[in-house]
């Protein structure tokens, strides 16, 4: 278990355990007075900071990232060399692909690597300490071991410490912990293997006081923090390659090799036949820039970018781009409880009364709601053992309720659920008036309040655990009469309050008792008789069940991961079936045994990680990646950013989550639905099938051109087409159909597949054979079109017609490339108007390269009569039936 750091000095030996040691014991070794703090005129030497200031990951290094992809370098050279050969055009239309790819690449990396600045947010940035007996206002960044810190209600906690005055004092930790109930805080020393969410003898720096007041001896600061700590862990975790990323740069390294391969064998090739040496150098290296598909960089952008814009619509802000698709072929979801399953409020939906079991409706604090006992409405005034119950949650509480965008509670959040449970019953507190009050403590495990009715009499309610109050009552309220407890009565009420414990509710009892004149101050929590107990819980979102299944039915597994303790998540997990008969729950320890075990078959059939640390989290992700599952993170909470940052795809949930949670996601649904990842799942796996067929089609593309100029080549043939004029296909023409697939709707039933193995290629050998068979078609026809009609190939008449017979044949191609099985005009929801806008596009384009003087005369094209447009486009529609003939041939031999 890991203790806090000690920054006592730069030595490294290890810190104690504070929490285990007693407040006398931790004063004295941090050499400070619990009355009067630190002397001001010798305060100890402030220790190095040892926040980490980033992850070594500058604005040079995420820019040296960009440029030093496969598919970018050949592009980056291939600009080089047509500047050497003096085509200077050519040359600044390839730079203004790389740059734009290489800067926009470059924005949305810098962003995501803001993460850690945000904890530095998360701090107080003045304290409040006792120095030379007198309260000081300093700078937190000014504090020193041994401080002594002031708690007040409110307050953001400056630093680490141990609690040295505890008065009510309770504090939110489930950003730092999970664990979604206010933590009381106590003076007394708790077991030195503790987990961090029961050392109440601590308080932590970035954790909220929500009520009462105490003071602390600080113990941490600044990167000695269990704050300090995570932000380290933050800091580790490095940035890798999405799936998506790692294919591209594999593809990229492919037809770097072929490009070389082609530029060689076309420059041989033409020597052989005679042809000039710069000629056939130039036409080489033209070639081998066909072979890279230009355009992959910017259509991947454009399909990513589509896709963060329809998210966006969704609530769902993509912070990385290229997490986008890693979304498509996620396999685990790790997912935090408390305000991300759950609402992280607290809310009564179960009273318990003598001989009966009411359930109670209503949202988060609102107090509009209503009780029901087996299914029929309780009308709260006619039912006296309901009304009492409600004075009592009412009049003992020290919390409030207001109304502004919503409800909301000031104070315990456990204690603005009984407020609102309250208001349902229209139980108005104000007719009692408050005399004394007995605050609960840990040791007591309890509270009272007495209070004066509006008729002069004396009333002591009483709340707390049951066992606690139950051996206090002497009676129980039953149909509106006092009735004796026994032992056997007594025992009968402690059951039924573990059996309501043990269903993941919070348990709290309800007493009271009539105060006489002569009864002193001890006497209000003695003899008290029983009223009832309430069961609250952090109700789990709307919706997030049907979430989980529609995931699991995507083949994604839902794993818990949480800093509650082992039955409530349970509880949780078995409700939005999460865990089902058989699945097992670890905490923190047992995680650790079955990992020094190499227990993978049980690790596999965990469901639920319970009363994790943020190094827990870390390990399990950390886990499952290891055994090659693509594993996204949920959270909100600070304990989440380095398990978050470590995940294939870290997503926030909500933008009320920590900032440095938020910072170390890719993905964050501002709508904080839970519900928003099943359809952000299909985003990404459609993103992917649209990329694929744009590849594949890119490849067509590219393989029909250089088989069009290879045939030329090898046959001694008139070059089909000037080099000018094959960079023209390829980096204006092409790009809009490529456009166009990645952009229109695709594949239906995306979330009926298993997730795709992340190892799977862009370009399978499968879909490469494929593709290779539809480009020889394409090139036949082209061919054909070129050797027929006599002399008709000669000159820049006959480039002219091979280039707009290829170009129109790849614009037709691109209704192929639409389903790889299905003929296109099935695919009616494909067909949509960017389709068309583009095809229209790169017709435009292709007719203006012919018939615009400036343009023709810088590609050297000639003006072709309406008869050869008609050879063109038949010689298109010809090429498109034998791609089509094929498909079906395919279909029928499967």
């Amino acid at each position: 278990m890991h203790e806090p750091v000690r920054n006592l000095s730069p030595s490294m030996r290890p810190a104690p355990a504070w929490h285990a040691q007693g407040v006398d014991d931790v004063a004295g070794e941090l050499r400070t007075n619990l009355d009067t703090g630190l002397s001001p005129d010798t305060l100890p030497e402030r220790p190095a900071d040892e926040s980490p200031d980033g992850d070594g990951r500058g604005a040079w290094r995420i820019l040296w990232s960009q440029l030093k992809g496969g598919v970018i370098l050949v592009l980056i050279a291939a600009t080089a060399v047509m500047f050497a050969l003096g085509h200077v055009g050519d040359a600044l239309a390839i730079a203004a692909s790389v740059v734009f790819s290489v800067v926009f690449g470059f924005i949305t990396d810098f962003r995501a690597e803001r993460a850690l600045d945000a904890l530095r947010t998360l701090s107080a940035p003045t304290a409040r300490v006792v120095r030379g007996g007198l309260e000081h206002e300093v700078p937190a960044d000014d504090l020193r071991p041994g401080d002594l810190l002031v708690l007040m209600g409110g307050q953001i906690v400056a630093a680490d410490g141990r609690v040295a005055v505890a008065h009510d004092l309770q504090a939110d930790e489930s950003a730092l912990t999970g664990e979604s109930v206010p933590v009381v805080k106590s003076t007394d020393p708790v077991d030195a293997a503790a987990p961090l969410a029961e050392q109440t003898s601590m308080a932590w720096a970035g954790t909220t006081i929500v009520s009462g007041s105490g003071r602390m001896v600080v113990t941490g600061i600044g990167g000695g923090t269990e704050l300090g700590r995570i932000g380290k862990l933050v800091a580790g975790q490095g940035r890798e390659e999405t799936p998506l990323e790692r294919q591209a740069e594999q593809l990229g390294r492919r037809l770097a090799l072929l490009a070389i391969g082609l530029s060689a064998l076309v420059t041989i090739l033409g020597l052989l036949r005679d042809r000039p040496f710069w000629l056939m150098l130039e036409t080489g290296v033209i070639l081998a820039i066909a072979a890279i598909p230009e355009g992959l960089p910017a259509v991947t952008t454009i399909a990513l970018a589509a896709g963060v814009r329809r998210m966006a619509k969704a609530d769902s802000l993509v912070r990385r781009l290229s997490s986008v698709e890693t979304l498509g072929c996620t396999s685990v979801i790790c997912t935090d409880k408390t305000g991300t399953l759950t609402e992280n409020v607290m809310r009564v939906t179960r009273v318990v009364l003598s001989g009966r079991s009411l359930d109670v409706s209503g949202q988060r604090y609102d107090p509009a709601g209503e009780f029901r006992d087996d299914g029929k409405p309780v009308p709260p005034g006619g039912d006296r053992d309901l009304t009492r119950l409600l004075e009592i949650a009412a009049v003992c509480n020290d919390a409030k309720l207001e109304s502004h965008e919503g409800w909301h509670v000031h104070g315990s959040s456990t204690e603005g659920a009984l407020l609102a449970l309250a208001g349902k019953g229209r139980v108005d507190a104000s007719r009692f008036e408050r005399v004394s009050a007995m605050a609960f403590s840990s040791e007591r495990k309890r509270m009272s309040v007495v209070a004066r009715d509006g008729a002069g009499q004396l009333w002591s309610f009483v709340k707390g655990s049951p066992e606690s109050l139950v051996a206090r009552a002497t009676s129980v309220l039953a149909g509106g009469a006092e009735v004796p407890l026994d032992a056997t009565a007594r025992d009968r009420l402690l059951a039924s309050a573990h059996s309501l414990g043990e269903s993941g509710h919070r348990v709290l009892a309800l007493a009271y008792r009539r105060m006489g004149p002569g009864d002193a101050a001890e006497a209000a929590e003695e003899g008290l008789t029983w009223v009832g107990f309430v069961g609250l819980i952090d109700p789990p979102r709307a919706n997030v069940r049907g979430a989980i299944e529609e995931l699991r039915s995507a083949g994604i597994r839902t794993v818990m991961v949480t800093g509650d303790q082992k039955g409530t998540a349970m509880a949780v997990a078995r409700e939005l079936a999460i865990a089902g008969p058989g699945d097992l729950c670890l905490d923190s320890a047992e995680l650790a045994l079955y990992l020094r075990e190499h227990r993978w078959e049980d690790l596999r059939k965990t469901a639920v990680f319970a009363r994790v640390t943020p190094e827990d989290k870390l390990t399990i992700v950390k886990a499952l990646r290891e055994a090659g599952r693509i594993v996204a993170m949920t959270g909100d909470g600070i304990n989440d950013a380095p398990a978050l940052k470590a995940a294939h795809i870290g997503i926030a949930i909500g933008l009320g989550s920590a900032d440095v949670a938020r910072a170390s996601s890719d993905l964050v649904v501002t709508s904080g639905d839970y519900a928003t990842l099943p359809a952000a799942v299909a985003e990404g796996r459609q993103i992917y099938a649209n990329i694929r067929r744009a590849v594949h089609f890119l490849l067509l593309c590219s393989l029909a051109t250089i088989g069009v100029m290879l045939v030329a080549v090898v046959t001694n043939l008139p070059l089909p087409m000037s080099p000018l004029q094959l960079l023209w296909l390829n980096l204006v023409v092409h790009i809009f159909p490529a456009v166009a697939l990645v952009l229109v709707p695709g594949e239906q039933g995306v979330m009926t597949r298993p997730p795709r193995d992340p190892n799977e290629p862009l370009l399978t050998w499968g879909a490469t054979g494929r593709t290779a068979l539809k480009s020889a078609a394409v090139a036949a026809v082209v061919l054909w079109s070129y050797t027929a009609g006599g002399g008709r190939h000669d000159g820049p008449r006959g480039q002219t017609l091979v280039m707009a017979t290829l170009a129109l044949t790849l614009l037709a191609q691109s209704f192929a490339t639409l389903s790889d099985t299905q003929p296109f005009w099935r695919m009616r929801s494909s067909l949509a108007p960017a389709f068309w806008l583009a095809l229209a596009g790169g017709l435009c384009l292709q007719a203006i390269a012919v018939a615009w003087p400036p343009l023709a005369s810088v590609l050297l094209t000639e003006p072709l009569s309406p008869a050869d447009w008609l050879r063109v486009l038949g010689m298109s529609l010809v090429a498109l039936a034998a791609v089509e003939a094929g498909k079906a041939f395919a279909r029928v031999k499967s």
